[in-house]
């Protein structure tokens, strides 16, 4: 059984100016050559693996949920802490319909959608709390996983941010990822950003982009 905590310091309910579900962001990218060399030996990692470790579909502390384009399989693949889907490739609109509603599921207010949040609430002090349990607070890479990647890569990874660790995958295929309050859609040659309400402008330009081989 999974043990839970309260935490009150950080997830008071009440607090309107920010969304149900707070992306963690990850740690800020090593400097100079040796972050060159960490995403360097990040390319041959299957877009999976790679999309996974940093949406945290393989259990890490992120929560930048993302969609690509398959190419290779002619699918759209999304992926986040919550699960991981697949559309073909030619239903575009499908797919980015899924995706605002995958996005809505991990705490993004997509076109301003109410963020989903089915944390337990408690009473504390007469402030109602959120209850969350151990394994959000402290993530665990399964074994299976964790077998993915090579020590060196795993390493590249926790130093890599996600904005470079997605571009490494658009340079061969389009996405779309997630973070705070905004959704950035990247392609060789384009990196655009969008607040998270305006989802339905983000999934036209992705869309645009996507051209079956």
């Amino acid at each position: 059984m999974k043990r839970a905590l309260v935490v009150v310091a950080v997830v008071a309910i009440g607090c309107k100016d920010k969304p149900a579900a707070e992306p963690v962001p990850a740690p800020q990218a090593q400097a100079g050559g040796s972050a060159a060399a960490g995403l360097a030996s990040l390319r041959t990692l299957p877009a999976i693996d790679l999309v996974g470790y940093l949406s945290g579909n393989y259990h890490t502390a992120s929560n930048n949920p993302a969609m690509y384009a398959d190419l290779d399989r002619k699918v759209f693949v999304m992926m986040g802490k919550h699960g991981k889907a697949e559309v073909p490739l030619d239903k575009p609109d499908d797919a980015t319909t899924a995706f605002e509603s995958f996005l809505v599921l991990h705490g993004y207010a997509a076109d301003g959608r109410p963020p989903t949040d089915d944390h337990q609430k408690v009473m504390v002090d007469g402030k109602e709390m959120v209850v969350v349990t151990t394994d959000e607070l402290f993530p665990e890479m399964p074994a299976d996983l964790r077998a993915h990647f090579s020590d060196a890569q795993n390493d590249a990874l926790y130093h890599t941010r996600p904005h470079d660790g997605y571009a490494l995958l658009a340079e061969k295929e389009p996405v779309v990822w997630a973070y705070t309050a905004t959704l950035e859609v990247l392609a060789p040659g384009v990196a655009r950003q969008f607040p998270v309400e305006k989802a339905s402008d983000a999934m036209a330009l992705f869309r645009s982009l996507v051209k079956p081989r």
